[in-house]
């Protein structure tokens, strides 16, 4: 329970609603980012995403010398069972078991090219299953390259229309993690989705997959057996219960919970101190004249109204949330 007196750290105007799991900090609905189910402020996420890249760097160049020094000792010990070998046979001692027959030798051979073979066979259609007459409805819109040194990563970001069934949502990210691993064959694959209309250089609005070893993107490297990859989601349920907007022409109470006045800004995107053109009392009066709805990243919808109302004898149009209206009149 957040303690209604705490205020957003980047925002002192806005009330905090969470709190970062990794400063602490008191954070508002803006400045949330889910990562791994976890909320972070959006300084905690920059700083994960610079320790993650500088980590990664170091563990690949630690793998590069250690991949070296393994071959080394390898080879010294190759050339040292050679010349064993050839002093043990040169002296007639038979160190070698030669009682498996021709016929047990031709049989291990042929087991061996069998299971080679099995593996081979396995292959994205064994992970990908899709629902029986699934057809496609997203699109791809863009296309990235996260790959570092060592790994082939790639990323998609598809537009799906609303009113998708949860299963037929987790069909199209499946199908476009398919088309991708084919185009590629990438060694991890994210793919996020978003409503038409939402900002796609953003993070997701509607949900995310990723294609990843055991599912855990921490565990990417090359040449991984494809049997150890799965597909994961992460799906917004405001996609499936979209928030109810209120008809334009309608009535509404201005009440913030936090504090005794209702900032209006002058714009619907942005409601920084500098954007307000009056704060008005709790329980003021006002008419919905317009309605800005937008895709958040992670949290869905976000809707903002337009509203006119009268304060000390002048009348103002401005923007307000939609979590500062507290009744329909």
């Amino acid at each position: 329970m957040i303690p209604s007196n705490k205020t957003c750290l980047y925002h002192p105007d806005q009330p905090g609603v969470a709190f970062c799991k990794r400063c602490n900090g008191y954070i508002c609905k803006k400045c949330i980012i889910i990562i791994n189910g976890n909320r972070k402020c959006k300084k905690c996420y920059e700083d994960l995403i610079v320790s993650k890249r500088v980590n990664n760097l170091f563990t690949d160049k630690i793998n590069k010398y250690q991949k070296r020094y393994k071959i080394s000792i390898a080879v010294n010990v190759i050339l040292f069972l050679i010349i064993a070998f050839q002093y043990f046979n040169n002296s007639k001692y038979n160190i070698l078991n030669t009682t498996q027959t021709h016929d047990e030798r031709k049989s291990n051979s042929s087991s061996r090219q069998t299971n080679m073979i099995s593996s081979n066979r396995f292959s994205i259609d064994n992970i990908i299953k899709l629902s029986s007459g699934f057809y496609p409805v997203y699109e791809i819109v863009k296309e990235e390259d996260l790959s570092n040194i060592s790994s082939n990563i790639k990323q998609a970001r598809i537009i799906v229309p609303l009113g998708l069934k949860k299963s037929d949502l987790e069909d199209n990210f499946k199908h476009a993690i398919y088309k991708l691993y084919n185009k590629y064959h990438a060694d991890g694959i994210s793919i996020y989705a978003y409503k038409k209309g939402d900002n796609i250089n953003d993070f997701w609005t509607v949900g995310k997959a990723e294609f990843t070893p055991e599912g855990n993107w921490d565990k990417i490297r090359p040449n991984v057996n494809l049997s150890e990859y799965e597909v994961r989601f992460w799906i917004n349920d405001g996609y499936f219960n979209p928030e109810s907007v209120i008809q334009i022409g309608s009535v509404v109470t201005l009440y913030k919970s936090i504090g005794s006045s209702v900032p209006i800004s002058n714009s619907a995107e942005s409601w920084e101190e500098w954007d307000t053109l009056v704060k008005v009392p709790n329980n003021t009066k006002a008419k919905i004249i317009d309605i800005y709805r937008t895709g958040m990243p992670v949290i869905g919808d976000f809707i903002r109204y337009k509203i006119s109302v009268k304060y000390n004898n002048k009348s103002y149009n401005g923007w307000v949330h939609s979590t500062d209206i507290k009744e329909n009149q």
